[in-house]
């Protein structure tokens, strides 16, 4: 682990280095008081590590990495999922190798934070998962397979499946989808928390879970290539980010599916996570494979933003990238906020390296003094 200076507007960096590739990257939802994130390893070796790890700010200008602990986990880690109500709760997804071959599974684990070991309470009987993503609130969770959306009840003893959304009956038939699409990636809806948002390759449909029925579908997000990522903002309804193939951040309205609200072309490479700040809508987050990570200001869109007018105008397609993060040196598959510390993030990249950052202290005050 060491420290890195960035000399615009006074941020800093610490890399913290596992001893293998990695992709999977989450924070631990459920603390509020700490900066507690989970990072997965991907080796082939048949021997991979969940991280835990805790940051804190040791002063203005310094930010410490500290290992609380490393879970011992025998496959492939490809994503992570906790719990936002009890920190003891998480959903692994990772590659597992059969007589008919490899597929990607997912299991429900106890953390036992004593003797460092994850119990498995549930394997989900589901092949070929590409997410899980627990819902924002009650204990119950979203599991994404190639195919179908699935929701899960956990209870004391057992977990239950209640749900089912099937790509060919109900996709293909409507929105004459081609046989070779699946669902990729996706994302609740944290103000109608009955509606969850999936991926299916250049589309993206929203699925109301009591009607079983899409309730709104953005077509050719990304010039229709690969859409590899979607966040809605946590303040203003209605409103979501994409990041796909054609290098692109797009800002909607799903109100008005049929142009972006604004399109950012920054990346030079395929765009796979865009987030949120979880208490700043006018702060997000991207990453790509060029091994960029990038902070904008879009205050023009946000629940921020002076204007109450719903009129797209020229002035809301104003971005400002307040900085570029640029210590990786390999892909950035994955990227999350702190859900302590509505100014630190962390980023990872598939060499195994995790940048823990901040937002510049120039930009915290301008937003705290806006916000006064």
């Amino acid at each position: 682990m060491f420290n890195l200076e960035n000399d615009l507007e006074h941020s800093f960096s610490t890399i913290y280095g596992l001893n293998y590739k990695g992709r999977a990257l989450s924070s631990l939802k459920s603390e509020e008081s700490r900066s507690i994130f989970l990072i997965g390893t991907t080796s082939l070796n048949n021997f991979n590590e969940i991280h835990m790890i805790e940051v804190t700010e040791e002063s203005e200008n310094l930010l410490q990495v500290t290992q609380l602990n490393v879970f011992p986990h025998e496959n492939e880690i490809w994503d992570i999922s906790t719990s936002p109500e009890n920190g003891s709760l998480m959903i692994v997804t990772y590659n597992k190798i059969s007589e008919n071959g490899t597929t990607k599974r997912g299991t429900v684990y106890n953390i036992d934070y004593e003797s460092s070991k994850l119990s498995p309470i549930y394997e989900l009987p589901v092949d070929n998962i590409q997410c899980t993503d627990f819902h924002p609130v009650g204990r119950k969770f979203a599991s994404l397979d190639i195919n179908s959306l699935q929701l899960w009840n956990i209870s004391e003893s057992s977990v239950v499946k209640d749900f089912e959304f099937n790509i060919v009956d109900n996709l293909n038939s409507k929105n004459s989808i081609s046989n070779e699409s699946k669902f990729t990636n996706g994302s609740w809806d944290p103000h109608f928390t009955n509606r969850y948002a999936l991926i299916e390759h250049s589309d993206i449909h929203c699925v109301d879970i009591k009607s079983n029925q899409v309730c709104w579908s953005v077509n050719d997000a990304h010039s229709q290539l690969q859409v590899r990522d979607i966040d809605f903002n946590p303040y203003k309804p209605y409103n979501f980010c994409s990041g796909g193939d054609d290098c692109s951040i797009a800002l909607w309205d799903y109100r008005k599916c049929n142009k972006p609200i604004n399109r950012i072309q920054h990346h030079s490479h395929w765009v796979w996570n865009v987030k949120y700040n979880p208490n700043h809508d006018q702060l997000l987050l991207s990453s790509s494979t060029d091994s960029f990570v990038h902070l904008w200001n879009i205050e023009k869109t946000s629940s921020s933003s002076p204007s109450s007018s719903s009129k797209i105008t020229e002035e809301m397609y104003n971005t400002n990238l307040i900085k570029t993060y640029d210590e990786h040196e390999d892909s950035v598959y994955s990227l999350c906020w702190s859900n302590a510390d509505p100014w630190i993030f962390i980023s990872l990249s598939y060499d195994g390296r995790a940048v823990v950052s901040s937002v510049p202290n120039e930009e915290q005050d301008k937003i705290l003094l806006s916000e006064t």
